[in-house]
């Protein structure tokens, strides 16, 4: 016994020898048989145990191993029903893709953050996946696997928004699942959830085990395709582990396209094992470094070998432990450092002499904590996107970053970027950390520009010259900004930021909608140089005092629609507002408007303390313009030649037009209407007298 227990502590830890003396007594009876059933059933790791107290499945583990030893036999719940013929009754409908097309018809169903789903041409290579969407669709998936989807009868009235705490099991993951079957001999099943990777093992849905959608499903597949699937006696799921075609779990860091790299120098691809010498080989992350031939391998679309290699050769190659730390290191000549924790993923990365980092440089990582590389100028696309451990960060030199950099990390609470002068979409777009920000060179930033960063309080951009959409949306704790020399944004810059009390950016020209939309706090705003206004910028902010607009020449729909604090309101340049313009707004006393030529449905309209309103040069009005204005007596509009007639002018009773009180016993639209005729007469007798 006690020679037992000392070959499970040799491969499987200390604490697992003193869990298997306390639960497994009578097993160690029979010499041999507990060290047999777990070298059957796990590949040897020493963080075994450690992850079974994680997930709290010390009982069932101690089943799993006594079931091992029964002899009880399997009903396999045979039937005469086809897969077809058993799904339906679950509530499923299956389709079988025999082509590439076949697959990409069920893209649309997987959530995007970006919500577009990319086209797939017949001939052509999909591009990478995004979101929640399945490997699957990244192509070449029919080359190794039999590949079905089956879809819930009722799958249009399951919506993404509607779970905030995804399970994979729940009513949306299962409302659609791919059903895959290896091409090897074991025809080994992958029942792949609609979450994907949002929830745990999502390529286990069921436990893998088909007959747990429905009793007989698992006969009715190899009956019917003529496969060879096992029905599994126990099942047995723990996280970051997967079950192999021979039986054993593995312990992995990372699942992309069906193939796992686990922590103990095995891949284990589309379910087999590969084992590789500790001697010869190197497996951490995603990537094989051979040692022997200093070489670098990977199957993923990942740009870090060449960041590392001349031409796919590994020069100088040393591997060593850091005593301090008690980590693992490779180092490549005189300037590269791989450090590596206890699982051999990767957590700091060096390069001293690098100065562009391609796009989808360690995309896939999800563990590094410390990136030095101070030579670097330029950063592509797809870099560290999903990426949740940095807390600091510091880029010395680099001046241009592409699109999705750190896009999903949370953590990062420090950046130090001076000479960074543009970054693409979505930079850092879900960081929960960052309270202040300072990006002394930046010039251009675009869409998502720390979209979702709820932390910062206070933004500094001296050289910002055009934000494209969403700048900084969504950051409920902001409440300084400063750009002083930005000149142009898009669509929802700074929408939803509830706390800015300053906001100073003179130069700003253009204004795209939902402009600092749903704002509650800034009294007083300075936005004199701007020109054009897209849609519902201002709107509901309540509290605004002073605004200035006096270059703007074209305002968008439902601009400060819902305010109370302004009285006077000058816009001396402005010809053509969009509907809602200043809609609710109930304090305003005074208006100037010298050039405004159309004005769109419900311009002013519930503004009740606004008694004369000149519009000398107003020629066209909208639907239910200025309707609800009661105090409204005196409307000049001596140019007006066309008005909609819906609501317009509604419950003005009071009116004068032009100086002259309306008819009496005749609503205030036929007065208005008489108006436009008179003006219409006088500029045909005008255009007479010119000829």
């Amino acid at each position: 016994m006690q020679k037992e227990l000392g070959k499970i502590k040799e491969y499987y830890g200390e604490e697992m020898m003193h869990f298997c003396r306390s639960n497994f007594s009578t097993i160690l009876e029979t010499p041999g048989l507990l060290l047999k059933l777990l070298e059957d059933t796990f590949d040897h790791s020493h963080f075994l145990l450690e992850d079974i107290r994680k997930e709290h499945k010390e009982s069932e583990f101690r089943n799993l191993i006594y079931s091992k030893i029964k002899n009880e036999k399997n009903e396999k719940n045979e039937t005469d029903k086809t897969p077809e013929e058993l799904l339906d009754e679950a509530g499923y409908k299956l389709y079988e893709c025999k082509t590439e097309e076949d697959i990409q018809k069920f893209r649309h169903y997987y959530y995007r953050p970006d919500g577009i789903t990319p086209r797939y041409k017949k001939g052509t290579t999909p591009r990478h996946c995004s979101g929640e969407e399945l490997c699957t669709f990244s192509g070449d998936r029919l080359d190794r696997c039999y590949v079905f989807f089956a879809v819930k009868k009722n799958i249009d009235e399951i919506k993404r928004e509607n779970f905030l705490y995804p399970e994979r099991q729940d009513e949306y993951g299962t409302s659609i699942i791919s059903i895959q079957f290896t091409k090897d001999g074991f025809n080994e099943p992958s029942i792949k959830n609609r979450y994907n990777h949002t929830v745990n093992n999502p390529d286990a849905t069921f436990s893998n085990n088909l007959d747990n959608i429905i009793p007989g499903l698992t006969h009715a597949f190899n009956k019917k395709y003529k496969l060879k699937i096992e029905l599994k006696n126990y099942c047995f799921e723990l996280k970051n582990y997967v079950l192999a075609n021979d039986n054993r779990y593995y312990k992995f860091n990372y699942e992309l396209n069906n193939t796992y790299y686990c922590t103990n120098n095995v891949i284990v691809d589309n379910f087999t094992p590969k084992k590789f010498d500790k001697a010869k080989y190197i497996v951490f992350d995603y990537f094989l470094i051979d040692m022997h031939n200093k070489i670098i391998h990977s199957k993923e679309i990942d740009s870090f070998p060449n960041t590392i290699s001349n031409n796919g050769m590994l020069g100088k190659l040393y591997v060593g432990v850091d005593p301090n730390k008690k980590t693992r290191y490779i180092k490549i000549d005189d300037d590269i450092v791989i450090e590596l924790n206890k699982y051999n993923q990767m957590i700091g990365y060096t390069n001293k002499t690098i100065k562009t980092i391609p796009s989808y440089f360690l995309r896939e990582n999800k563990t590094l904590e410390s990136l030095n590389i101070p030579a670097a100028t330029l950063i592509g696309n797809d870099c560290l996107e999903k990426n949740r451990v940095m807390e600091k960060l510091s880029l010395p030199n680099v001046e241009k970053i592409g699109d999705d950099f750190f896009y999903m990390n949370t953590n990062i609470n420090y950046i130090e970027v001076p000479k960074l002068k543009s970054v693409g979409a979505a930079f850092m777009k879900l960081n929960e950390a960052l309270k202040s920000v300072s990006f002394d060179s930046l010039e251009c930033a675009w869409s998502g520009f720390l979209d979702y960063n709820s932390k910062i309080e206070n933004a500094y951009f001296p050289k910002l010259k055009r934000a494209y959409n969403n700048f900084m949306n969504n950051n409920k704790s902001l409440r300084e900004f400063n750009a002083p020399v930005l000149s142009h944004v898009d669509d929802g810059f700074l929408r939803y930021n509830n706390t800015i009390k300053k906001f100073n950016a003179p130069c700003l020209e253009y204004v795209g909608a939902d402009f600092l939309q749903n704002n509650n706090t800034i009294e007083s705003i300075d936005l004199s140089n701007v020109k054009i206004f897209g849609n519902n910028c201002l709107e509901n902010n309540f509290v605004m005092k002073e605004i200035n607009i006096d270059s703007a020449v074209v305002i968008g729909n439902k601009f400060m629609c819902n305010n109370e604090g302004i009285t006077n309101l000058s816009a001396p340049n402005l010809e053509r507002t969009g509907t809602a313009f200043f809609y609710g707004n109930p304090n305003i006393k005074n208006v100037y408007f010298p050039k405004l030529k159309v004005l769109g449905g419900h311009f002013m309209s519930d503004n009740n303390s606004l008694k004369t309103l000149n519009l000398p040069a107003a020629k066209e009005f909208g639907d239910c313009v200025l309707i609800r204005c009661r105090s409204l007596k005196h409307l000049n509009v001596p140019n007006l030649i066309k008005v909609n007639d819906f609501g317009t002018l509604n419950y003005c009773d009071l009116l004068t037009i032009n100086g002259k009180k309306c008819e009496p016993g005749r609503s205030i639209t036929y007065s208005l209407h008489k108006v436009t005729e008179q003006n219409i007469e006088k500029q045909k007798t005008l255009k007479t007298k010119r000829a």
